[in-house]
């Protein structure tokens, strides 16, 4: 700073302005209490509420349960979850009654945008609800964020997220010389 301006005294320097708008200021806002909470997800969800409540326990009984058309989101949250945290998680295609289960389904009703979805998490288990199967898995992708093995025990925080790509394809660039 100071040795520029010292320097570059005769010459015009630009200068930039960030104007934050308010939903600029939410999402720092969301971005504080994730980080507040542990949990860091990438993207940044469109709404994030974190609860108050207590989170998901996640056992050896529990299980994905997810249609044939989701398998492959069933398997790559499986697969992450047991490389994050060592739990091995069941997959079926149908809900069990009797433990916690983290269900993956299509909504039934046309949703605004492709690859929408809403994720919430509580004591009994989780749920996404993609607009489609694009959706479904960009949810349990974020699901599978917010898993974490805390203390010896996995869990998750409880939560309600809706999300939905600001943008029609979804890139990660890396720029390979700034590293």
């Amino acid at each position: 700073g100071w040795t520029v301006y010292r320097h570059c005294a005769r010459r015009t320097m630009p200068a930039f302005v960030v104007i934050l708008d308010e939903a600029t200021r939410q999402a720092l806002r969301t971005m504080r209490a994730l980080a507040e909470a542990g949990v860091s997800l990438i993207p940044i969800p469109v709404r994030i509420d974190l609860g108050d409540g207590p989170p998901l326990i996640i056992t050896e009984q529990t299980v994905i349960a997810a249609p044939q058309a989701l398998h492959h989101a069933a398997s790559e949250l499986r697969d992450i979850v047991a490389e994050r945290t060592g739990a091995t998680l069941g997959l079926t295609s149908t809900t069990p009654e009797a433990t916690a289960a983290i269900t993956l389904a299509v909504s039934p009703r046309p949703a605004a945008a492709s690859g929408s979805y809403t994720l919430t998490v509580a004591d009994q288990g989780a749920t996404v609800t993609g607009a489609d199967a694009a959706g479904a898995f960009y949810g349990a992708m974020t699901l599978a964020q917010l898993i974490h093995d805390v203390a010896g025990a996995v869990t998750a925080p409880a939560c309600s997220i809706d999300d939905a790509p600001a943008f029609r394809e979804r890139i990660v660039q890396y720029d390979i010389a700034r590293g």
